[in-house]
């Protein structure tokens, strides 16, 4: 058995795999976008920009593939000993590298892109959570390193230079044991990253007074980055299981992989947006309701009454028994004594220049 053997991958299966999963990310943001236009007043967000990048990216890679899936094929062919190679091999090769770098910087920019959306998504709903910054900020550290950690990682050498200069080291086992660690360490950090950002939603619900049920459901709902976290495990040992010989990683499925899971990560982050979405054009629904002119004026009548007394809080009233003999009650007009009592006021003060003109103005 050579260093490389036969694709693992068909080519119609690693096609079809990725334009079904490219058309799967795309149906999710299309009802995505098409609620926050029709049911949401059009009101789009960061966390949205983020999404469609990573979908222009998903895009981009799979017509890459598209175009670059024949030549690879051929090219693994000829490594596999099973055809000759053409006069223009070494062109296609290099050709080939470079789509695959791109390829590979454009799989981890998408998905950390899904990422920051869903932290962007959750940081909405927590704005007045307290402390929840406390949470929401060492995640976002976390997940700006990783990415840098993942983008350093990539093995520049065996994809920028000329063939000539890379075929050596990159078809040696050092550079199998190299791509395979890194793979399996970036599929943890993939893993610890979804997995500290579910714990955000688990922490916003977890004191809301609702019902266990819907608590529950909710909280499984925007846990839906298991699903990404599940792909990401499944494509690492995928990987692992179909490695060729001196532990060269198969290009059918390590592209095909690398295609699929950014979709499937925004396909999720769509569908944990959803409840939001139809809660926030509901509310965007309901009908605004316009006070009438009558209960304005019976609300600034209580307002200057209320004002009133504030002001009179600290005014000494004349409760002598002649003052009450004064305003005793009239028999037969069922009016209280007290609603008629007058406070003794400091002949020229503030307090008795407001009272006379609230008085004045209720006698108008």
């Amino acid at each position: 058995m050579t260093a490389f053997d036969h694709p693992g991958v068909p080519q119609h299966v690693f096609l079809g795999l990725i334009w079904a999963s490219e058309t799967l990310a795309l149906l999710f943001l299309s009802i995505r976008l098409f609620v926050r236009v029709v049911h949401a007043e059009a009101r789009f967000f960061l966390d949205d920009a983020l999404v469609v990048f990573a979908a222009i990216l998903t895009v981009v890679v799979a017509a890459l593939w598209q175009w670059q899936a024949p030549a690879m094929y051929e090219i693994l062919d000829v490594e596999a000993g099973l055809a000759a190679p053409g006069v223009d091999f070494i062109a296609k090769t290099e050709l080939w590298l470079k789509v695959q770098l791109i390829s590979e910087l454009f799989f981890y920019t998408s998905l950390t892109s899904v990422k920051l959306a869903f932290l962007l998504f959750f940081r909405r709903l927590g704005a007045n959570v307290h402390h929840f910054s406390l949470l929401w900020w060492p995640i976002v550290a976390l997940v700006g390193i990783l990415y840098i950690i993942c983008i350093g990682t990539v093995e520049y050498r065996c994809l920028l230079p000329k063939l000539e200069d890379i075929t050596g080291y990159c078809s040696s086992k050092t550079s199998g044991d190299f791509t395979v660690i890194t793979l399996k360490f970036n599929c943890a950090m993939d893993v610890l990253s979804d997995f500290l950002i579910i714990l955000i939603p688990i922490c916003l619900l977890w004191n809301v007074h609702i019902a266990l049920s819907k608590k529950i459901a909710l909280i499984g709902l925007f846990s839906l980055s298991l699903v990404t976290m599940a792909i990401a495990t499944a494509r690492a040992a995928d990987l692992a299981a179909t490695s060729w010989t001196n532990n060269v990683v198969d290009p059918s499925y390590l592209w095909m992989w690398t295609a699929i899971e950014p979709c499937i990560a925004i396909a999720v982050s769509c569908l944990s947006a959803f409840p939001q979405l139809f809660t926030a054009s509901t509310n965007a629904n309901k009908r605004v309701y316009k006070p009438t002119d009558s209960y304005m004026r019976m609300m600034s009548r209580i307002r200057s009454r209320r004002n009133l007394k504030q002001s009179n809080e600290h005014t000494l009233y004349d409760l002598s028994a002649a003052a009450s003999d004064q305003y005793t009650n009239i028999e037969g007009t069922g009016t209280s004594s007290t609603e008629y009592l007058d406070p003794v006021l400091p002949p020229g003060s503030k307090v008795q220049q407001v009272y006379y003109k609230a008085s004045f103005k209720e006698s108008v």
